[in-house]
Order: structure tokens, then sequence, then C-alpha cells
């Protein structure tokens, strides 16, 4: 598959929503839709990548998303281990241990369901994000297993998995469901769909692209519920403008304007160094707050932003970029 610049933006919106998020910077309180949005883009990808693949090998996938994933997670886990070790309480750092354990092998999803609520004003575990990493890993073993399979009929199967996991959504109003396979993996569907949608919006394209990416900006940046009391639906909002953006780019890829946007310098080194921004951000927010430094010094927010850049840098380029 052809590199997609529009992919590559998108990823590097939603890291930096995510991490705008979780630094509790003013507005941004939609951020965590980041997550929704890197779901779209992943089961786009993987469905453009592999779904056609006369020679799909399980083994072969997995060691590829392995390799990406796993060196570092192990990083995190062993710097983490070693930094908490003089810092944290005996109590906390046994909770640490636990939940380290549970995400190195791709459970803390599940873990997270049991012990915390992701939106709690205080979370005690500095590795609650990697839920999403976790929920990633299964959602590949499924698609894996489904293509395998199925071949070209996995797009039945991922149409019914995506129903499903759309209904429970929509249904369950436990809020630690948000980890689960069950509520949380039809963004990830939905984007394996998006490759099949062969629409033709011809003149209406270059529109759709900017309002798309013009509401989308809008509705992460400003805390906009769509329903107040039925927040759920900011989630499906966020996947139909990603998901928008996905198709019409397509017809639009030689446009002048839209490529100025897509190639500006610092999108693309965000999209380049995602994954390492996703995992050490969280652990260095968590880390301020335990040592009870002040949460709201824009000084501090500056200098920990800073600090999360410089040791995402150097992880993509020690870690990510050797494997």
């Amino acid at each position: 598959m052809a590199f997609r610049l529009d992919v590559h933006f998108l990823r590097a919106i939603s890291v930096l929503a995510v991490i705008l998020f979780h630094a509790n910077i003013p507005f941004f309180k939609n951020g965590y839709l980041g997550v929704d949005i890197f779901f779209v883009i992943s089961g786009y990808l993987l469905t453009s990548i592999y779904y056609f693949n006369i020679n799909f090998s399980f083994i072969s996938f997995f060691t590829k998303r392995a390799f990406r994933i796993v060196p570092s997670i192990l990083a995190l886990v062993f710097l983490l281990s070693i930094l908490f070790f003089f810092f944290l309480y005996p109590s906390d750092y046994y909770d640490f241990a636990k939940s380290a354990f549970s995400c190195l092998i791709f459970i803390s999803n599940f873990y997270y369901f049991f012990t915390e609520n992701y939106f709690d004003n205080y979370n005690k575990s500095s590795l609650l994000h990697t839920w999403s990493v976790s929920l990633e890993m299964q959602l590949y073993l499924i698609f894996a297993l489904t293509i395998y399979y199925f071949k070209k009929r996995s797009i039945y199967i991922f149409t019914i998995l995506g129903f499903l996991s759309f209904i429970f959504f929509l249904l369950d109003n436990n809020p630690r469901s948000y980890y689960l396979l069950t509520s949380h993996s039809w963004p990830f569907f939905f984007g394996c769909l998006i490759y099949f949608a062969r629409l033709d919006f011809k003149k209406y394209a270059k529109k759709i692209f900017w309002l798309s990416f013009l509401v989308l900006t809008i509705f992460i940046v400003f805390p906009i519920d769509l329903i107040t009391s039925y927040k759920k639906l900011n989630s499906l909002f966020v996947v139909i403008l990603v998901s928008a953006i996905i198709i019409v780019y397509k017809q639009i890829r030689s446009d002048y304007y839209v490529n100025l946007l897509l190639k500006i310098n610092i999108f693309k080194y965000l999209g380049n160094i995602s994954y390492s921004l996703y995992l050490f951000h969280y652990p260095i927010f968590f880390f301020n707050s335990y040592l009870s430094l002040s949460k709201d010094s824009v000084f501090v927010k500056i200098l920990l932003i800073f600090l999360i850049f410089l040791i995402s840098h150097l992880n993509h380029i020690l870690i990510e970029k050797k494997f």
C-alpha cells in the first residue's frame, strides 16, 4: 500500500489530542477521542494491506506486530521499574508490578476493568493508558484469525463484529466497559469496512475533506458534547469524521492545499513518533502527580511536555527504528 499522508496526519492528531487531554490543558476535554481515531486508522490500514494478500501468514503478521509494539513496551516497563523502585511506596510499587505484568501480556484492559475508571480525576496507575495497546493486540489477533480462516469473506465477519460491539457500546452503562473488546472494538471494525467504500464525491470531495477536518479539530479542542447526557455519540461523531477524511482523500490526493496541510513538518514528526509519545506521556504525568508537584503551573506543564518529547524521540531512535 502506498504511503498515506492523510493517515499519517490523523495519527499525529490522535496522539496530540490524547496528550493534551491527559495534561489537563484547558479545553481538550474531548482529547480522549484520539484513541478512537487511532482505532479507525488501524483497522483501515490493516485491511488495505492484508485483505487481498493471498499469501497471508499468521506467523508473519504477528511477528511484524510484535517487533513494532513489544520492544518499546519492554523499555517503558524496565525504566519505570527502576525509577519507581526508589520513589514509590512499597504498596504502590506492588500495584505497579501487577499493572506492569498485565501490560506485558497485553491484558491490561481487563486488569483496569476490575481496578480503575479511566475517567476518574485521579488514577493511581502509571500504565493506565496501556489499556488501548492491549486492546489493539487483541484486535490484531481477531483480525488475523478472521483473515486467515475466512479470507475474502472476512468483510462479513468484520461487519457482524463491528455491529455487535457498537450495540454493546450503546447499551452498556458500566463506565469501565470502555476498556473492553465488547464495547470498544467497533471503531477498529468501522475502519476495516471503510476500506471497501467506493464513494465518488467528485466536486464535493474537497469540501467534505475541509469541513470534516475543521469540525474534527473544533470538536476535539473545545469541550463540546453532542448530547450532554449521552456522551457516547461523541465517539460515533469522531469516527464518522475521520472516516470521511480517509474516504475522500483518495479523490483529492493531488490537491495543492490539501497536501500543504498534510505535509506540515510538525505533523509529519508527530506521526513518526506517535507510538513513543503515547507510551511515555502518561507515566510522566502520573509521576508528576505522585510527587505532588504543581499540576496547574504553566511552567511545569511545558517542562513535562518537553520531557515527553525528549524521551519519546530517544525511544523512537534507539528502540523503534532498530526493529
